[in-house]
């Protein structure tokens, strides 16, 4: 079962990396001078968003790896 699941998550590593690239950039769009519109509140939550988008990339980019699955197979 964890072999199955690290490389379903390692097939997905791309995609996953680039909706979090498009996830960090809207949100630092929102949070630039162009979004004098949003709501200090809602600022809070996008900064939310934002942390948790560039801790999820981190994951992608450091611990989803050929290695972590070989690992899960016993083929280290």
């Amino acid at each position: 079962m964890t072999y199955g699941f690290r490389r379903n998550l390692y097939g997905l590593r791309w995609p996953g990396l680039a909706l979090n690239a498009l996830v960090v950039a809207i949100c630092v769009y929102l949070l630039s001078p162009f979004g004098i519109w949003i709501s200090e509140t809602t600022r809070t939550e996008i900064f939310a968003v934002l942390t948790i988008a560039a801790i999820h990339a981190v994951y992608f980019l450091f611990f989803v790896t050929r290695r972590s699955v070989a690992t899960s197979a016993g083929t280290t």
